[in-house]
């Protein structure tokens, strides 16, 4: 893809290279971008997803993601074999896939957690082939300053242990080439997509997030409450008074003791998305994604708060007035391929009650 304008625009528009994303999901966020670049909207820059481990599901939240971005930076911009644990296990998993195929179904069996106020799903194989690894990476003294690897080193005890694990297969296909960064041309940008969602993220954590986010050079994008807002956006039919009504049942049942809930299932935004598209699940594929619907979206985020220090209240009962996001933020850096802040204001009547 490549960059409009001339040299000396470019320059003065601070324009970047590639762009990196990281996501608290697993599912939703990443086969929605997916979609996003198939439909080939903007050439005026190039955007790469970064996978996160899957060893971690369970257990995402800001702080992670953060750490998984900073990570990541660190690989890319390196020249050397040297390679963050997280990003190592996710390239070992995506090479076993990719090279084994019958390993797949095993490798990626979610189970279901139950805790106090939600459910989880995670990949029990994969963590335990993270754990195992790791604890016997450090006994073989290949963890280099805590967390990384080295390739070269370190792939040959990994393929030993994957073959003790998994005797039908030997894992020559696997080669120290899996293992390598992304190409950087310079001058990256790095971002970050998150959820408010307070079941995760609570309010000191985000505020050492977002700190860090400010000196690194991130672009936090943060959608309150979470992610599905920002589908529901994109659909037909799409009422503000709807969704907000939703969203205050949700805040609602989450206040209270699991016991004391009046209300099952879905809630929220993923509750209203699915009586506007039925078919919606969290895998989605997001293949009904139009161009025209990415552009009411965009318009209709607009009018809700997109400044990261209202997103970032939490909601209650009696004030929803941070309901938002700044998803339309991320779009105008696709389009222009710069970083120059757009000056969105929302100016919907958010629900307050009194």
């Amino acid at each position: 893809m490549t960059i409009k304008g001339s040299r000396s625009e470019r320059k003065r528009r601070n324009v970047i290279g590639s762009i990196y994303i990281a996501f608290e999901g697993f599912k939703t966020e990443p086969n929605y971008f997916k979609a996003i670049d198939s439909l080939r909207l903007y050439d005026s820059s190039k955007f790469t997803l970064l996978p996160r481990n899957k060893s971690e599901k369970g257990k995402s939240n800001a702080k992670n993601v953060l750490k998984f971005l900073e990570n990541n930076q660190r690989w890319i911009e390196s020249n050397n074999n040297r390679c963050p644990w997280s990003i190592f296990i996710t390239r070992l998993v995506e090479a076993i896939v990719n090279k084994y195929e019958p390993l797949e179904p095993i490798l990626y069996r979610e189970t279901i957690k139950k805790h106090n106020n939600h459910s989880d799903s995670i990949f029990e194989e994969i963590r335990a082939i993270n754990d195992e690894l790791f604890k016997l990476m450090k006994q073989e003294h290949k963890i280099i300053g805590g967390s990384d690897v080295d390739v070269v080193e370190a792939l040959p005890i990994a393929k030993e242990y994957l073959n003790k694990r998994y005797r039908n297969y030997t894992f020559e296909e696997i080669i120290p080439n899996d293992f390598e960064p992304p190409v950087s041309f310079g001058n990256n940008h790095y971002v970050m997509i998150i959820d408010r969602d307070q079941m995760t993220n609570k309010e000191e954590m985000l505020h050492d997030v977002i700190k860090s986010c400010e000196k690194n050079g991130y672009t936090l994008v943060m959608t309150n409450p979470n992610f599905e807002l920002w589908v529901a956006m994109h659909l037909n039919g799409y009422k503000h008074n709807d969704m907000m009504d939703c969203i205050k049942e949700m805040v609602n049942q989450q206040s209270r003791k699991k016991e004391d809930r009046t209300v099952s299932g879905e809630l929220g935004p993923i509750k209203y998305v699915k009586t506007l598209y039925p078919a919606y699940r969290k895998n989605s594929d997001f293949k009904f994604i139009t161009k025209e619907m990415v552009d009411t979206a965009i318009k209709r985020s607009k009018q809700y708060p997109n400044e990261i220090e209202i997103l970032k209240n939490p909601l209650n009962d009696d004030d929803l007035s941070s309901v938002g996001t700044n998803m339309a933020r991320l779009f105008s850096i696709f389009e222009n391929g710069d970083t120059i802040e757009t000056g969105l204001f929302g100016n919907i009547q958010i629900y307050r009650a009194g």
